[in-house]
C-alpha cells in the first residue's frame, strides 16, 4: 500500500516539476519581451519628440522630422535578434504619420470648419480615430512614429526576440512560438503659445 502511494507521489511530483519549469520559463521569456518593449517605447517616445521639434511649418519640415527621428533611433538592445534594435535603416517612411489636428486639449478652440480652415487643409482626410491628416509641411503639427515589424520589407530581425526557455516545452509535444515581436508607437506635437503678459 505504501509503495503504491509513493509511486503516486512520484508521478505527481514529476508533473508538478514540469509545470513549475513551464511557469519559470514563461516568466523569464515574458520578462525579456517586456524589457525589449520598454526599451523600444522609450526610444520611440524620444524619436517622436525629436521629429515634432522639426515641425515648424516651413518647407521640408516632414523630411527633417523623419531625419531627426531616424538619427535619434540608433539604439543598442540586448534582447532582440538584431543588436541595433532601432537602427534608422529599419524605419521606413511608412512608420511616420503626420496630422494637423488630433482633438487634444492643446488644439485650438472654435467651430470645426473655422479650425480646419486655419490649421488644416479643408480637404484633409480624417483617420479612423478622428485625427486630421496633414497634407503638407505647412499644416503638419503632430507626428506619430510606429515601430512595427510588419512595416519592414525583408528583415524580420528588428523588433523581434527569440524565446529561450519556452521552446523547451516542444519536447513535451506542446506547441509554442519560438520568437515574439513588439509593436510600439508614440505621438508628439509642437505647440505655439502666445505670451499675453505686458512687457515689464
Amino acid at each position: 500500500m505504501k509503495r503504491n502511494e509513493r509511486g503516486a507521489y512520484m508521478v505527481m511530483m514529476a508533473l508538478l516539476i514540469v509545470v513549475l519549469i513551464g511557469i519559470a520559463a514563461l516568466a523569464i521569456d515574458v520578462g525579456r519581451l517586456l524589457v525589449m518593449r520598454t526599451e523600444m517605447q522609450n526610444a520611440v517616445d524620444a524619436a517622436a519628440l525629436a521629429a515634432a521639434a522639426e515641425l515648424d511649418t516651413n518647407a521640408d519640415a516632414r523630411t527633417r522630422a523623419r531625419t531627426a527621428a531616424r538619427t535619434l533611433l540608433s539604439h543598442q538592445a540586448r534582447f532582440s535578434r538584431e543588436q541595433e534594435l532601432l537602427d534608422n535603416t529599419a524605419l521606413p517612411d511608412g512608420a511616420f504619420e503626420f496630422f494637423c489636428l488630433i482633438g487634444s486639449a492643446s488644439d485650438p478652440d472654435g467651430s470645426e470648419q473655422a479650425v480646419r480652415e486655419r490649421f488644416c487643409d479643408t480637404s484633409a482626410p480624417t483617420t479612423g480615430d478622428g485625427k486630421l491628416v496633414a497634407v503638407s509641411d505647412a499644416v503638419s503639427h503632430y507626428v506619430r512614429v510606429t515601430l512595427d515589424p510588419a512595416l519592414l520589407a525583408d528583415d524580420t530581425d528588428y523588433f523581434t526576440a527569440d524565446l529561450i526557455f519556452l521552446p523547451v516545452l516542444t519536447v513535451l509535444g506542446i506547441e509554442v512560438d519560438t520568437s515574439v515581436s513588439a509593436v510600439v508607437t508614440a505621438l508628439a506635437g509642437r505647440n505655439y503659445f502666445t505670451c499675453t503678459f505686458p512687457p515689464m
